[in-house]
């Protein structure tokens, strides 16, 4: 199988954690990577129509052709396009690669029907999903509002990189005793924290953090960490938050199980995926409330080293014997699409 994979490959791209395990597998012949346009981030008269209009977009016109022309180049019957979410394909585009005989599956990492941002979705990607010979999704919840639309769906959850899982358990010399999140600030995140400020020390690693909490004297405030910096970030500190977006309060995300995997104290939300995935108080702490929040961040940095440590561990440990790597997510995949 020719495997033509489209999306995002940008530092921590989720794409990137998949596509190096279809890379050399037996069922694929070739990988070819299709990237997609950047979104313009700032507020442009290319995003609106972007994202209101997007079949007005010259640029987009331009992209969608030369999709048809790369997807074009080999044995229609056996190649395979996978999209990584798919905002700027028009469905005539899936409709002429289909007609060449080409399977067509996608991989949400958002939701397919609830846009909680420019980046998260577009009208193209609502009118598209039918046309996929399967829709993957993160998202349980998701998967059932699919399936009651007569769409074939296959749940692959998101997981743990291979760095995160190579950073070394931080020793008692070298660890932060503060809380910290990783991440860039939207207006829940800032709501949230915002409630947190004072109460106990937290840090934020991200972009523009310091529009909102730069002055505060229990918050310090760093830039954007990538790939070994990221990992190193999250296991130094006494805990992680994890904060949901507003179209996944019951689900997970990719915080779900990286910070798990290289060796850090996940503190998030108790919901239905986190309580599937990981034991509360044994590999992850879960929060029922924001009183409940406070509550188990001030004990957590009142935990001695040793007793934060068996967490650590037990997390990392839990996430390798339940198969929570993305090599096996890249294989659930490919099963998927090579199955008859």
């Amino acid at each position: 199988m020719k495997l033509f994979v489209y999306g995002e490959f940008g530092d921590m791209a989720l794409e990137n954690s998949l596509v190096a395990h279809w890379q050399g597998d037996s069922r694929v012949n070739e990988v070819v990577l299709i990237e997609r346009p950047p979104l313009p981030r700032k507020y442009t008269s290319e995003q609106i129509v972007r994202r209101f209009r997007p079949s007005l977009s010259a640029q987009l016109k331009a992209h969608n052709t030369e999709l048809l022309r790369i997807v074009g180049s080999g044995d229609a019957v056996q190649s395979a396009l996978l999209v990584f979410k798919g905002m700027e394909l028009f469905p005539e585009t899936l409709r002429r690669a289909k007609k060449r005989g080409i399977s067509l599956y996608c991989y949400n990492p958002d939701h397919p029907f609830i846009y909680s941002g420019p980046g998260s979705g577009s009208k193209f990607m609502t009118d598209s999903i039918h046309l996929y010979d399967r829709y993957f999704t993160y998202n349980r919840e998701a998967q059932k509002m699919l399936n009651e639309r007569d769409v074939s769906t296959a749940w692959i959850p998101f997981g743990y990189e291979e760095g995160a899982m190579a950073e070394p358990l931080v020793n008692a010399r070298n660890e932060i005793l503060r809380g910290c999140f990783i991440g860039n600030p939207n207006p829940s995140r800032i709501r949230f924290l915002k409630e947190l400020e004072g109460l106990f020390p937290f840090d934020l690693y991200g972009n523009n953090w310091a529009k909102h909490f730069g002055k505060s004297p229990h918050i310090q405030i760093y830039n954007p960490v990538h790939e070994a910096a990221h990992w190193t970030a999250m296991a130094q500190y006494r805990f992680q938050l994890n904060l949901m977006a507003l179209h996944n309060p019951n689900s997970h995300n990719m915080r779900t199980f990286s910070a798990p995997a290289a060796g850090a104290i996940m503190l998030a939300p108790q919901n239905p995926d986190h309580e599937l995935f990981f034991r509360d108080r044994k590999e992850v702490m879960l929060f029922e409330s924001l009183e409940d929040c406070v509550e188990k961040s001030q004990a957590l940095l009142r935990m001695s080293f040793e007793e934060a440590m068996e967490i650590r561990k037990a997390a990392k440990r839990r996430s390798v014997v339940s198969g929570y790597a993305y090599a096996e997510r890249a294989q659930a995949i490919l099963e998927q699409m090579t199955q008859p």
